[in-house]
């Protein structure tokens, strides 16, 4: 069982400075989006999930990157490119 301690990820932010966040096993948050790989945008988030990407993000003053929906990597839905420089 897993939950968030968002007073030790706001603490881990602060050290660590991130440009973006990783959510990993996101698929426990709703079953319907495992192994389903693709953009944010292609896919409907309830009202319940949208508030609580919006909590997290202004929680923690970092955007997501991506959602983790599986064991393999590159199970992912991804929200936000990496910009390379």
């Amino acid at each position: 069982m897993f939950t968030l301690d968002i007073v030790k990820l706001k603490i881990n932010r602060r050290i660590n400075t991130p440009s973006s966040l990783y959510l990993n096993f996101f698929q426990h948050l709703g079953l319907d989006y495992k192994g389903n790989i693709g953009n944010f945008n292609d896919f409907y988030f309830n009202r319940y999930l949208r508030e609580y990407f919006n909590w997290f993000e202004s929680e923690t003053n970092v955007e997501i990157l991506a959602l983790g929906i599986g064991a393999k990597n590159g199970e992912r839905i991804l929200k936000k490119e990496l910009i390379k420089k």
